[in-house]
C-alpha cells in the first residue's frame, strides 16, 4: 500500500483551541502533474468549544518531490464564514527528509476575524517506510506577524501499520508549546486510513488532548475523503 500518494490533514485539538487546519500535512508531496482534492470535516467534542468545521484542500504536483497546497476552512460556530486561506509549498526527498513552508493569508470573513494577520509556518519532515511501518513526523515553528504575537513549536510523530494494500491504522502523538515553553498541549490521535480504489481514499480519527493547567480533556473527531487525479 503506497500511503505516500495520499495526503491527510492533521491538527491540534484541545480545550480552548479550535482545530488547527492548514494546507500542509504529514505526508509526502503529490506526484508531478497530479491534483488532489480533499473534502474534510472536524467536530470538536468539548461542550465549550466550537463544533462542526468543514474544509477543502487542493494540491498540485509541480515537479517530482515538490507540490503547492491550498486550504480553506469554513467556520460555523459562533458565526458562519470563511477562515484565512492557507498556502504552502512542500518538498520531499527520496531519502525521507524534506520540509515545507506555509502561510495563513491575511483574508477572512469579518464574522470570523475582523483583523486577520499573516502567520508563517516552517517545518522539517522525515517520511520513511520500514517494511509495513510508515513513519511520518515533523518539527514545526509557527509565528503570527501580528504585534506582540508569540511563536509556537510543534513536534508530531505518527507511526502507521499497513495491514494490507487498503487498511492502515495509526497512532499520532502531537506536542505543541509556545516558544517560551510556558504552556503546552499533548494530543493523542488514533485513526485509520482506508484506500477505496486507485483514485479515492478516506480517513477517520479522534484527537484526545491535554493542555497544561487545564483539568478537562479535549476531544475532537475528524473524517476526510480524498481524490487523486
Amino acid at each position: 500500500m503506497n500511503f505516500k500518494t495520499r495526503l491527510v490533514l492533521t491538527g491540534l485539538l484541545a480545550v480552548g483551541f479550535a482545530a488547527e487546519v492548514s494546507a500542509w500535512d504529514e505526508y509526502a508531496p503529490v506526484a508531478k502533474g497530479k491534483t488532489e482534492v480533499d473534502l474534510m470535516a472536524g467536530y470538536n467534542l468539548a461542550p465549550t468549544a466550537g463544533g462542526f468545521s468543514p474544509s477543502l484542500q487542493v494540491k498540485y504536483g509541480i515537479i517530482d518531490g515538490l507540490d503547492v497546497e491550498l486550504f480553506e476552512a469554513l467556520a460555523t460556530d459562533p458565526e458562519v464564514g470563511a477562515g484565512q486561506p492557507n498556502l504552502a509549498v512542500k518538498y520531499g526527498h527520496a531519502s525521507g527528509f524534506g520540509g515545507f513552508i506555509g502561510a495563513d493569508l491575511p483574508f477572512a470573513s469579518e464574522k470570523v476575524s475582523a483583523d486577520p494577520s499573516v502567520a508563517i509556518y516552517v517545518a522539517a519532515q522525515y517520511i520513511k517506510t520500514f517494511d509495513k511501518i510508515l513513519l511520518t513526523d515533523w518539527l514545526l515553528y509557527n509565528r503570527s506577524m501580528a504585534d506582540g504575537a508569540v511563536g509556537s513549536i510543534d513536534l508530531y510523530v505518527k507511526p502507521q501499520y499497513n495491514v494490507n494494500d487498503k487498511v492502515g491504522p495509526y497512532v499520532g502523538l502531537d506536542f505543541k508549546a509556545d516558544e517560551k515553553f510556558e504552556g503546552y498541549t499533548i494530543t493523542l490521535k488514533p485513526g485509520i486510513n482506508y484506500v477505496i480504489n486507485g483514485t479515492y481514499s478516506a480517513e477517520a480519527n479522534v484527537g484526545i488532548a491535554k493542555t497544561k493547567d487545564v483539568d478537562d480533556i479535549g476531544a475532537a473527531a475528524y473524517v476526510g475523503f480524498y481524490g487523486l487525479f
